[in-house]
């Protein structure tokens, strides 16, 4: 129960967090947030949707039991249905949580003697710059609330170990379980209620006596753990979850993951994006934090010589950010700019109640006093820094998705005006993340469906080419619209952009033909696409003009300011396969230029810096050059290497 300086501490803490995360509280739903209408039936919640969640029976290897977390979206619904602030209310207030247990676990370990080092530990755990992916990602809020249900875990198991209250162990097992029943890598707490039993045990008793209690108060945890693995092999045949659709060693081979070990443990300890901060400010944001922390490790020495209580607190700190990561190492990688940073919350908080008690745990001389408290101050000063830089980066990102949303919900809206069947658009370029934050990718699809975006809006994400890993690139686009019965004729191309966010049509409307008796081509279709990894193009067309004696195939691209284009001479350059018909393809010689690049060779197999965006069109001649006619345009999108299949 909070009374006294124990509630002044929370309410302060919370007005920290309220204040600082103030600028994301009303950031839009981003990527896995965007499926909250899968959770619904009209404008209600689905209760038979939720049970689907919350309970294991239909779920696969590939989803995760994670029922916890889902729980308060109920009731926030019924509070404040899709007004994204409350629920990012949620998420702070979780975070300031997990910060006061933070605190409460280092006053406890020291004794409560004085609330120095338990208020900057919390307030490092709370201004962590790697914590602003769970806290305005609302999804991930599974790792605040496991994050508080460890940390609860962990003081209830205390309390047990030091007054030896069985009843409290039993808050602890049970505590233990719904943190498992959030996030997985709970499961190494027990390790942790382990230590403290041979450490903080009852004093009587020699050290086998204490380990053989530790062992016996061990048996609980590991029949739960024992099963919760029994339970995952009965529901799906397996106790290890795929991740992002692979084996967890594949993804670790994958994404190389161990390869990138170092870069990640310096990107999660020392967390600064240069992307919002520049790269000089961000080396010297490290620079701040590798000094204060490492001065808190030299202090820390010193106060564990002079007060063996506190050598709890080191293995319960190291213990934290060791085993917080031990379980998901192969799936962890933290880029520069702090994506999948949340997998460093709870390695964080090992990190905070360390250097809480390195740098504010009174010692007898003066200047090591005083260097700690400098280094206290430069530490949170670098880490709110970094968190506020951070928190930019979202606000960027909920401009993104908002703009990229509202250009469709406008290109769909003026073509409904003009009695035009409702359109289905390909959408390129779809930003994966921001900065380092997740944005769209496939959950574009969800943005424009009810209950977020009413009527909906029919839309096929492909994914921006800086993500190779995986996404919808040309290759999976006829996938697509089988899959999803979208029909092949009427779609429209755009291209999302980033500044100012929004979209950009690809193709512009088909004009009329012109002419007296224009070629007709034949091919490729809309969905004939190639991509540079497959075979070239082939262009069909036909011409019933017997003056037509040459013709000239014309490309045009946004991305080029002139048309360009190789002239066909049938016999040359051009076959005729059938009377009227023709072909041609772009790796065939020009006659009539000779210095034109092969298009397909030199424009389309080489590298290309983003995607090409390609019309086409034929124009029939006389033997003079004259023009006969112009047929429609056609359309045909190439991309750069990387996006073949």
């Amino acid at each position: 129960m909070l009374r006294g300086r124990s509630l002044g501490r929370f309410l302060v803490l919370a007005l920290i967090g309220l204040v600082f995360y103030a600028p994301a509280i009303d950031n839009f739903w981003i990527k896995d947030d965007l499926a909250i209408g899968n959770l619904m039936d009209g404008d209600a919640m689905s209760w038979s949707a939720w049970m689907h969640e919350l309970l294991p029976f239909g779920m696969t290897g590939e989803h995760y039991w994670r029922p916890i977390p889902l729980l308060p979206g109920f009731l926030e619904h019924a509070l404040w249905g899709l007004d994204v602030r409350g629920y990012h209310l949620t998420n702070i207030l979780l975070q300031v949580l997990c910060a006061y247990l933070c605190q409460c676990l280092v006053d406890r370990i020291g004794g409560e003697r004085n609330g120095r080092a338990g208020f900057l530990a919390a307030l490092l755990v709370l201004l962590a710059p790697t914590a602003g992916e769970s806290v305005v990602w609302i999804m991930q809020r599974m790792v605040l609330i496991a994050s508080a249900l460890e940390l609860a875990a962990l003081l209830f198991w205390l309390r047990g170990v030091e007054r030896d209250r069985p009843l409290a162990r039993v808050a602890a097992l049970f505590c233990f379980v719904l943190a498992l029943l959030s996030k997985e890598v709970a499961l190494t707490i027990p390790g942790l209620f382990f230590l403290l039993d041979l450490m903080r045990g009852l004093p009587a008793g020699t050290w086998r006596q204490r380990l053989r209690r530790a062992l016996l108060w061990a048996l609980p945890s590991a029949v739960l753990i024992l099963l919760y693995f029994l339970a995952r092999w009965l529901f799906w045949g397996r106790v290890v979850n795929t991740y992002a659709g692979l084996d967890v060693l594949d993804y670790a081979r994958h994404n190389r993951v161990f390869e990138l070990l170092g870069a990640t443990f310096r990107n999660g300890f020392l967390p600064a994006n240069p992307g919002l901060l520049g790269a000089g400010p961000a080396a010297w944001l490290r620079l701040a934090m590798a000094l204060a922390l490492t001065i808190a490790g030299l202090r820390l020495i010193v106060v564990l010589a002079r007060n063996q209580r506190h050598r709890t607190s080191l293995v319960l700190g190291l213990g934290i950010a060791v085993l917080g990561l031990l379980p998901i190492l192969p799936v962890v990688w933290v880029d520069e700019h702090l994506f999948n940073a949340r997998f460093f919350h709870l390695p964080a908080i090992g990190l905070a109640v360390l250097a809480g008690i390195g740098l504010r745990e009174r010692l007898p001389s003066r200047t090591w006093n005083v260097l700690g408290a400098a280094a206290a101050t430069l530490l949170v000063l670098a880490y709110a820094t970094s968190l506020a830089a951070q928190l930019v980066a979202f606000e960027r990102a909920s401009d993104q998705i908002l703009g990229i949303r509202a250009g469709l919900i406008d290109q769909a809206e003026s073509r409904r005006a003009l009695g035009a069947l409702d359109p289905h658009f390909v959408c390129l370029q779809v930003p994966d993340q921001y900065l380092g934050v997740p944005t769209l990718e496939y959950s574009l699809v969800l943005a424009m469906k009810p209950p977020l975006t009413r009527p909906e809006v029919s839309v096929v994400p492909l994914l921006a080419r800086d993500q190779p890993r995986r996404g919808f690139w040309l290759a999976d686009l006829d996938r697509q619209l089988a899959e999803r019965q979208l029909p092949r004729d009427g779609l429209v191309y755009l291209e999302c952009l980033n500044d100012p966010p929004g979209l950009m049509p690809i193709f512009a409307e088909r004009g009329a033909t012109r002419g007296t008796n224009p070629p007709r081509p034949i091919a490729p279709a809309d969905l004939g696409f190639r991509g540079n990894a497959g075979a070239e193009p082939e262009y069909l067309f036909e011409c019933g003009d017997p003056a037509a004696r040459r013709f000239r195939l014309v490309f045009r691209t946004p991305d080029i300011a002139f048309e360009f284009g190789p002239e066909l001479i049938p016999g040359r350059n051009c076959e005729e396969v059938a009377p009227g018909r023709y072909r041609y393809l772009s790796s065939w010689a020009d006659p009539g230029q000779p210095e034109l690049p092969d298009l397909w060779a030199r424009s389309v197999r080489v590298p290309l810096p983003r995607p090409l965006a390609i019309t086409w069109r034929v124009e029939s001649l006389d033997a003079e050059g004259r023009l006969l006619g112009v047929s429609l345009d056609q359309r045909l999108l190439v991309f750069d290497e990387l996006g073949g299949i």
